[in-house]
């Protein structure tokens, strides 16, 4: 389309010049009328009345100032004198990823953060004396500041945490929440419309992290220890006092006979239904103590000494 334009005005321009030196008026007027008809709308609509895509905005700069004037929405626009179109940059949703890794946390441990950002950039929005800093970074990108805003309020965050409610249960979520109302405070004076912030990922140093996971893995042990007393306790209440003492005296039996005391059980104490041991001379002999749970060999129910023996 370039090239057929620049062969048209050639030909028009070696047209009206051989009409001129010819002093044919006539053909140089109706050269001239064709010539307009021809390249005055394209001249309209590069020049006089722009058209902006739709999610974009047009940098106008003034031509002899080299100053930036406006911002143009989607749609036709009107030029004013002096005024041209540097750059359309696009306003539509997009997203930057990043990573911050200067951040600490309130006890000084170094954290090192991969987030995302999904931001939208809205024109009207700017600040009037940012204006023309914005436009000139959308001339090249507009990611270096959100880098750099980002990082800052990443810095802060988790400056304002330690390393406990950093590894919390849920941390994470509360962590972006709090990140995203910080950084769309941080962005709304330049236009950018913060739609979403992600923590992608929170890195700790390893001696921290085992640290924590043993602090985790001892939490879950009390948690487990209280939830089978809780257990114990509710078992236990279904019990009568006599119940009780009944399994007091068995427990202390069988703790009795672990240190290998031989002991007598006495029959009300029995709960189960399988058959009594063989029960030996001695302890036959110390069965007749009744009315008493713990039992010690007599002296006459033991076995003779053989010095004793030979002494009489």
């Amino acid at each position: 389309m370039k090239t057929f334009r620049m062969i048209a005005a050639l030909a028009f321009v070696f047209s009206a010049l051989a009409a001129a030196l010819t002093g044919n008026g006539v053909v140089l007027g109706l050269l001239i009328v064709a010539a307009l008809m021809v390249f005055g709308p394209w001249f309209v609509d590069k020049y006089l009345w722009v058209r902006i895509p739709a999610m974009s905005t047009g940098l106008v700069y003034n031509v002899e100032t080299k100053a930036f004037s406006r911002f143009l929405l989607p749609g036709r626009h009107w030029l004013r004198p002096l005024e041209h179109i540097k750059k359309v940059a696009s306003i539509a949703p997009s997203f930057v990823n990043g990573e911050c890794g200067r951040a600490q946390t309130d006890g000084g441990v170094a954290v090192a953060v991969k987030w995302s950002l999904t931001y939208r950039l809205n024109p009207t929005a700017v600040d009037q004396e940012l204006r023309p800093n914005v436009a000139n970074m959308l001339l090249k990108s507009i990611e270096p500041m959100l880098h750099n805003h980002v990082n800052n309020c990443v810095t802060y965050l988790f400056d304002q945490h330690t390393v406990t409610t950093v590894c919390d249960h849920g941390a994470r979520q509360r962590l972006e929440r709090e990140l995203r109302d910080l950084v769309a405070q941080r962005l709304a004076p330049f236009g950018v419309q913060t739609h979403r912030v992600m923590l992608k990922s929170i890195v700790l140093p390893d001696e921290v992290m085992a640290a924590v996971e043993a602090a985790h893995k001892q939490e879950m042990l009390a948690h487990s220890e209280a939830r089978a007393l809780e257990r114990l306790h509710q078992a236990v209440s279904k019990f009568s006092d006599s119940d009780m003492e009944r399994l007091l005296q068995l427990r202390q039996l069988q703790e009795l006979g672990q240190h290998g005391v031989t002991l007598h059980v006495p029959g009300y104490a029995v709960m189960s239904a399988q058959p009594q041991p063989t029960v030996s001379h001695w302890q036959s002999a110390s069965g007749r103590r009744a009315n008493s749970h713990f039992y010690k060999p007599l002296p006459s129910d033991q076995a003779p000494d053989p010095l004793n023996q030979a002494n009489n």
